[in-house]
């Protein structure tokens, strides 16, 4: 038997001192017996149901009791025991006294009773322990089993906690077991109140795998509550779930690389989130609460774009592993804001823009279309295919002609909202051509033979009557049309944007000559070489890049041109026609003309230009009689373009 000293009293019981044996005032000579003390708790024996943990036994020599001169023995133990033996008490009467305590309990056998110890034998005494503080305890025993069945072996679990608590969450009492055949009991239980039994399986790592919980109803004090088999739920959960991407299970075929997966509780809070290849199958999430949970899910391209998605909601964890199965995401929706910038920020009105059609075309070459205003540049919110790598296509409309164009390639569509800037040039332009002239005038030699260069003329003093213009994209010819000269403007819509070569030639319709050619205002590039009876054109190189293209082109003189006036009355001096004589690079050139004319254009030698000009004038009488040479101007340097040569006196 064990038998210890009480730890939370002292016995004092003079003269004698409290061993870990009986204590005994020897008396010499004296006849001693031992005394054996059993107990029991208002008729049971059981210390668990009574909350006793220890019971102190005392002895005091009947009639000494209060004072110090008597016979006193003293001896604690351990509850369980039953009962405890004093060795050699001197034989006599005693007053016993048997004190049973425990953490909400505290019994003893009233104020005692008397006792008689034989001398050399064992005296039995029982002593029934009534309840004087606190209360008397319930036992409750019950059965466990894990997620419905499964041995501790197969469920891996090594002990069974159990746990008594309070409606504050406070236990009151507990009990730890090895995890064997299945049964467990906690003992000690207060009956006040509402009471819980809370189990957990540990496993041999000491982490918590199962749990369970049941209500304590029907206490009894003294009593034990038998509760059944309780079903020990998993503490923590494995859980596994794979994919199909809208029912196609090949990640290849619907074009994933990674899945992103995540479980999310009742507040959206993320518990745990897992990414695997899509060729893996399957994500797990580990040691996951039991609980009910939403499971969210991306389906995710090489480029990193979510392509399928779903959210599965009240996945419920109640077991060690759940297996959620196959779980489909879906395609998901995108929209598509198109932004069209046109050249040098122009807006719609100012490049004469009404509409613009799109066109959002994916890897599979389906199309989404619309045509949309041109007011702000925006397209709005349009529904957008699924996500992916997409080119969008943009064509700005002037009524129907398509006036600029732009596309964005390989642009990544994701879901939900995009932005797509696309840059707009011009596929078309329209030609808005105007002209003017330039002439050149040498006086005549009572003034000046110094030139006037580069007077701006109209057709009337140009002396032309129409324009022929002629458009070219390289060696392509893309319109041709003849105008009247004095209308001083043509537009020439639908033209290619690019370099084009604009031919302008001004001619007078009388004589069918060409008198000018084209040159934009600021070349003073001429051309040599005038054939009278074939008329040059010279090009104007034009980069057209806008939906309009205005160009001004300034005509000057292709050749130089003698324009000879003469002042004399030709009946007074009976002149029928006038001798004009023209001497260029040593080179003498002559021509007649009516005198009456009173002027004449002749077209100088080509090079003239570059060497002095001599023109002499002489009459010639109707029978064809020379008159003397009455005038001559000499040595004049001449420039493309109209020189005059004024004659004053008479012919």
């Amino acid at each position: 038997m064990k038998t210890k000293r009480n730890p939370m009293r002292v016995l004092r019981l003079a003269p004698c001192v409290l061993l870990l044996q009986a204590c005994v005032i020897p008396l010499g000579g004296a006849q001693v017996g031992d005394l054996r003390v059993t107990w029991s708790f208002d008729g049971s024996q059981r210390c668990s149901a009574a909350g006793v943990d220890q019971v102190n036994v005392q002895l005091i020599e009947k009639g000494k009791e209060g004072t110090e001169d008597g016979n006193a023995f003293g001896l604690a133990a351990d509850c369980i025991a039953g009962s405890l033996v004093l060795p050699d008490v001197i034989a006599g009467t005693y007053t016993m006294t048997v004190t049973g305590i425990g953490e909400v309990a505290i019994y003893n056998n009233d104020k005692g009773v008397d006792v008689e110890v034989a001398p050399g034998a064992l005296t039995d005494v029982v002593a029934q322990l009534a309840l004087v503080n606190g209360e008397v305890v319930s036992r409750v025993e019950f059965r466990y089993r894990f997620d419905g069945d499964g041995s501790c072996s197969a469920a891996g679990i090594d002990a069974i906690n159990a746990q008594v608590i309070d409606s504050e969450g406070t236990p009151i009492a507990g009990s730890t077991t090895p995890c064997l055949d299945g049964l467990a009991a906690v003992d000690g239980i207060s009956t006040r109140g509402e009471r819980t039994l809370h189990i957990e399986a540990i496993d041999a790592d000491g982490n918590v795998r199962f749990r369970g919980d049941k209500e304590l109803q029907n206490l009894q004090p003294g009593e034990t509550l038998p509760l059944g088999i309780i079903d020990m739920v998993a503490a923590s959960a494995d859980v596994t779930a794979r994919f199909t991407f809208d029912n196609v299970p090949f990640c290849a075929q619907a074009g994933v690389d990674t899945i992103d997966a995540q479980l999310l509780d009742a507040e959206g809070r993320i518990i745990q989130g897992q990414t695997i290849d899509c060729i893996v199958g399957s994500v797990v999430f580990t040691d996951i609460p039991v609980g009910t949970y939403t499971l969210h899910a991306d389906a995710i391209d090489a480029n990193n774009v979510v392509l399928y998605a779903r959210d599965l909601e009240d996945v419920v964890i109640q077991t060690a592993t759940v297996d959620v199965g196959i779980v489909n995401l879906t395609a998901l929706a995108s929209t598509v804001r198109v932004r069209f910038r046109l050249p040098d920020d122009q807006s719609c009105a100012e490049a004469g823009v009404d509409s613009v059609d799109i066109q959002i075309v994916d890897e599979e070459n389906n199309v989404t279309g619309i045509n949309v205003p041109c007011i702000n540049g925006d397209s709005g919110d349009l529904l957008g295919p699924a996500p992916g790598q997409v080119t969008v296509r943009a064509q700005a409309l002037s009524g129907v002609d398509v006036a600029f164009d732009g596309e964005v390639e390989g642009e990544t569509i994701r879901a939900g909202a995009n932005d797509v800037e696309v840059e707009l040039e011009p596929v078309s332009t329209t030609l808005e051509l105007s002209w003017d002239f330039v002439t050149v005038n040498v006086p005549n030699v009572q003034s000046s033979t110094v030139p006037q260069f580069d007077r701006t003329v109209f057709c009337a003093e140009a002396d032309v009557d129409t324009i022929n213009v002629r458009v070219s994209l390289g060696v392509r010819l893309v319109e041709a049309v003849t105008v009247d000269c004095l209308a001083g403007r043509v537009e020439l819509p639908g033209l290619p944007v690019g370099d084009l070569s604009i031919e302008l030639e001004g001619t007078r319709q009388q004589e069918g000559d060409s008198i000018y050619f084209g040159r934009d205002d600021n070349s003073d590039d001429r051309t040599q070489g005038f054939i009278p009876d074939d008329p040059l054109a010279v090009n104007v190189d034009v980069v057209a890049t806008g939906a309009r293209t205005a160009v001004n082109v300034r005509l000057s003189p292709n050749l130089p041109f003698a324009r000879v006036v003469w002042a004399g009355d030709c009946g007074v001096t009976e002149s029928a026609s006038v001798d004009i004589q023209i001497t260029a690079g040593g080179v003498s050139t002559g021509i007649n003309v009516p005198c009456a004319n009173g002027n004449a254009v002749v077209a100088l030698p080509p090079g003239s230009e570059s060497s002095p000009v001599s023109i002499a004038l002489r009459g010639v009488s109707g029978q064809g009689v020379a008159r003397t040479l009455r005038d001559a101007i000499n040595d004049v340097n001449v420039v493309l373009g109209v020189n005059t040569f004024r004659f004053l006196g008479p012919l």
